[in-house]
Formats: structure tokens, C-alpha cells, sequence
């Protein structure tokens, strides 16, 4: 039996965005959406392209869409939907403040190449509630190259995510 590759990236962080809902999820793939902090549909959240995150992606890989991360669907994405507690909007001055990025754009850029994370600015909230997306989406019940909406996108998220913002 020959054994099917895993998808190969040299990404340094991943964007994931859960495509389908909570009902008869199995226990750990649950668990692990919820390690993931995408407990709903259509949130989205950024992680660091580790063997562990890795994995977790790929166990949630039929209820979420997956790939790695671009700095200008980030910083559109930390622009339009970060979020700040208290429920504010987040902008340049509240990121001057409450961390050592001065603009959007240059956290969008340090989160794409993995050097920083969310939790490097203080208060804001690690998911991103987007909208479904702009012009519909393909159906999300079965995983392949004809239904190809969820599991590992590859820099198809991007484009996804840019239509959802």
C-alpha cells in the first residue's frame, strides 16, 4: 500500500478558518477545535507553523479550511475584524500603546514570518469573527480535489479569508 504525502509547506505560520459546524463532531476532533479556539463557524485564528499546530490542523481538517498565512490577508484581517477587549476595534495607537509594533502593517508582517503572536498585544482577542464568505462557497461535505473547501487549502485560504473580511 503506498502511503499518501503529507501536504509540505515553508510557511511560517498557518491561517485557519472553521468551515462547519459542532453537530456529530466526534469528542477529540471537538476537543481539538477547542484547543484551537475556533468554536464556531467562520472564525478564524493565526498559529505558528509548529509540528504540534501542525497536527492539530490536520485532525480538525474536515471542519476547517487551512494554509499558510499572507501578511496582506493579515493585515486586512487584524484591520476589519481585530478585536481588542471591551469590544473595540483595533488601530494603530492601541497597538503603539499596548505593544512594540507601531502600524498594523508591520505585525501583519512579523506574524507571517512567525516571529511574533497574537498575545505579543496586550488585550487583543486571538480569533477573528469573519462573515461567511462573498459569493457563496463550494459544499463542505467531503474533503478532495473536487470539493475542495476544506482541509489544507494552501494559499487558496487566503482569497477565502479575503472574500469573508
Amino acid at each position: 500500500m503506498v502511503r499518501k504525502e503529507k501536504p509540505k509547506s515553508e510557511a511560517k505560520a498557518f491561517l485557519a478558518v472553521r468551515m462547519r459546524g459542532s453537530y456529530g463532531v466526534r469528542w477529540k476532533t471537538e476537543r481539538t477545535l477547542e484547543q484551537l479556539r475556533l468554536l464556531r463557524r467562520h472564525h478564524a485564528a493565526v498559529f505558528k507553523a509548529t509540528t504540534a499546530f501542525t497536527g492539530m490542523l490536520r485532525e480538525a481538517g474536515n471542519y476547517i479550511a487551512w494554509g499558510p498565512a499572507q501578511a496582506d490577508v493579515l493585515e486586512a484581517m487584524l484591520s476589519k475584524r481585530g478585536e481588542v477587549t471591551g469590544g473595540k476595534r483595533l488601530d494603530a495607537a492601541y497597538l503603539a500603546k499596548n505593544s512594540k509594533f507601531k502600524t498594523l502593517a508591520e505585525l501583519a508582517g512579523a506574524l507571517a514570518k512567525g516571529e511574533a503572536s497574537l498575545k505579543d498585544v496586550n488585550g487583543l482577542k486571538p480569533v477573528f469573527r469573519l462573515q461567511p464568505p462573498k459569493g457563496g462557497r463550494a459544499p463542505v461535505k467531503k474533503a478532495g480535489e473536487r470539493f475542495n473547501v476544506i482541509g489544507f487549502q494552501g494559499v487558496k485560504v487566503n482569497a477565502l479569508v479575503q472574500r469573508m473580511l
